[in-house]
């Protein structure tokens, strides 16, 4: 048997050579196995850049036909900066596709069209590692704003520096240079006025060879001092400011080159969150905060920081300035716990790692989504709930273009409800079918046209076979308004061209589901009705779905699914 796992390590490892180059894109590793051997590999290395399955790809040639990939992130199915990798698999011959994530980004749906055409697909192979190496793409992608380290180094009794300021150095050359990599993997590194002043930083990963990333200084009032360190490199500096610093000054500094954005004002001070929230517009997926401890406890209490670090040093000061300032708990029940807290050795010093808040471990809520579409798709029926205030029923829903005398005759005998045929508005005005009433006094406003029966190829219109026909007369662009016979047994619904934001009700879900599998925009449907008679509820659609192998769905969660694919 072939250990999935073994190779989705590789793959992870091999994303891994990215890390800090490939902003805002995530860290991707793709490996594609033939017979049990590698034959081709690949990575992205920066935003722009060859995707790491089309390199593998290159890098497999001939030899990935009738062979497995392995990706760690689902392959994108759309054009951004590259085409669509999907198209790429499918061209290349690839027989199985192995994914270690969804991609948080609803636009991507690469699992889904794979399967589409035809590939054995995979998900969740080392999902939680995957997950963890990509948590800042995640964080960004799901909440628009960048993934924020607080990075503290101080003693043992909590101190970050004397109470002169003298801060060089807390901890050892070792810990050093590992917060120096950390600065070349991160977008931006963040400080406060005050440690502009006190300690002149350059934040810069001298010790170790890698990127230079932006530096932010949250500066309220424009005082940065024109000759420290962080002005010799303008166009890597942003500033943080108010309305309260002159234009004048600000003018002054965009016209040597730095970056100068106007943030809104919280009690005189710049407000954080608004802050994040123009960094994420700037694609800035990640900032690392080297601040003191105003702005670190600023940022704490607006819900910002995602990850600590805590450098602590076996050195003990007394008196100095602390690495946190107040956060108003009195209790300590109310202490903030901090979540997966990892510690390892560096140096002489101790590195506390842990989660404020888990984006990394974002759950897949639309899990029963997708293989819904999948099955539509391929011509099975969908159970679809509507909400329980609402109707709070369920209906049988198929795509019109699969429909058969056969499927007909299912829904007849086991949903027992009405067959209706929801349609677009443009089609029923070519067909010339108006609605039912022109006074809607229904609950649900439901907009039933005049029924119809297919006038060729059909007797009475009421048997399974009549009613499929006179389905696919509706859907067949050479039916034209004289070909169908009124009323009959067949009922079209007009869609609600708001959707489901607008009408919550099965007509718009059928639509949807259409253009979610990208089949002909009609659907059939059908009240699925309880053997007592009644409405069937849960229990029943449960026990209905289980012997007929159907996937259930919530318009509710189809309501989401679709809002999130729209971001």
């Amino acid at each position: 048997m072939i250990s999935h796992k073994k190779y989705m390590d590789l793959t992870i490892k091999l994303a891994e050579k990215g890390r800090g180059l490939t902003s805002p894109n995530p860290m991707v590793g793709c490996i594609i196995v033939k017979r049990g051997r590698i034959v081709g590999k690949g990575y992205h290395k920066k935003a722009g850049a060859e995707h790491a399955e089309v390199l593998a790809i290159q890098d497999a040639g001939k030899k990935t036909v009738n062979s497995t990939m392995y990706v760690n992130l689902e392959p994108c199915s759309h054009w951004g900066r590259t085409p669509p990798c999907t198209e790429k698999i499918v061209e290349a011959g690839v027989r199985e596709v192995i994914i270690g994530m969804k991609d948080p980004n609803p636009l991507v749906d690469g699992y889904l069209e794979l399967k589409f055409r035809g590939i054995k697909t995979k998900i969740g192979i080392l999902e939680k590692e995957a997950k963890k190496l990509n948590e800042v793409y995640i964080k960004y992608v799901k909440a628009k704003r960048p993934f924020v380290i607080m990075k503290v180094a101080m003693t043992l009794d909590g101190r970050i520096a004397t109470k002169t300021g003298d801060s060089k150095y807390i901890t050892s050359r070792e810990a050093r240079t590992y917060v120096h990599q950390l600065r070349s993997d991160v977008d931006a590194v963040m400080v406060g006025l005050n440690t502009v002043l006190r300690d002149n930083p350059e934040l810069t990963p001298r010790l170790v060879k890698g990127k230079d990333p932006m530096k932010i200084v949250v500066d309220s009032k424009l005082k940065i001092p024109k000759n420290c360190k962080l002005m010799q490199s303008p166009s890597k500096l942003i500033i943080a400011t108010t309305n309260q610093a002159s234009k004048r000054d600000v003018s002054k500094m965009q016209q040597k080159g730095v970056n100068v954005i106007t943030i809104k004002s919280k009690k005189g001070m710049v407000d954080i969150e608004d802050l994040m929230k123009q960094l994420g517009k700037h694609e800035i997926t990640s900032v690392m905060i080297e601040g003191g401890s105003e702005l670190n406890s600023s940022a704490i209490k607006a819900g910002l920081i995602d990850k600590v670090l805590i450098f602590t040093a076996p050195k003990i000061l007394g008196n100095g300035l602390g690495a946190i300032g107040n956060l108003g708990i009195k209790k300590i029940n109310k202490a903030i716990e901090l979540k997966n807290p990892v510690t390892k050795k560096i140096g002489k010093d101790l590195l506390i790692e842990a989660y404020l808040y888990e984006y990394c471990n974002f759950k897949m809520i639309f899990s029963n989504i997708e293989p819904a579409i999948i099955d539509f798709k391929k011509g099975k029926f969908v159970i679809v709930v509507d909400d329980k205030h609402r109707e709070n029923e369920a209906d049988l829903v198929i795509a019109a273009e699969k429909i058969t005398p056969e499927k007909i005759n299912f829904m007849v005998k086991y949903a027992r409800g009405l067959v209706c045929v929801p349609m677009l508005g443009k089609r029923l005005d070519e067909l010339r079918l108006s609605l039912m009433t022109k006074i809607n006094t229904e609950l649900h406003k439901c907009k039933f046209t005049v029924s119809v029966d297919a006038k060729k190829g059909t007797t009475t219109g009421i048997s399974a076979y009549d009613r499929a026909k006179t389905i696919k007369e509706l859907i067949d662009e050479k039916t034209k308004p004289n070909d169908l016979a009124k009323p009959g047994h067949i009922f079209p619904l007009r869609y609600d061209e708001r959707g489901l934001s607008k009408r919550a009700g099965h007509t718009e879900a059928a639509i949807e589901l259409c253009k979610l599998a990208k089949v002909y925009p009609a659907a059939v449907i059908c009240e699925i009705i309880g053997e007592n008679g009644k409405m069937a509820r849960m229990p029943e659609l449960k026990r209905f779905a289980k012997k007929f192998n159907l996937k259930i769905i919530r318009i509710r969660d189809l309501v989401v699914y679709i809002n999130n694919r729209n971001l």
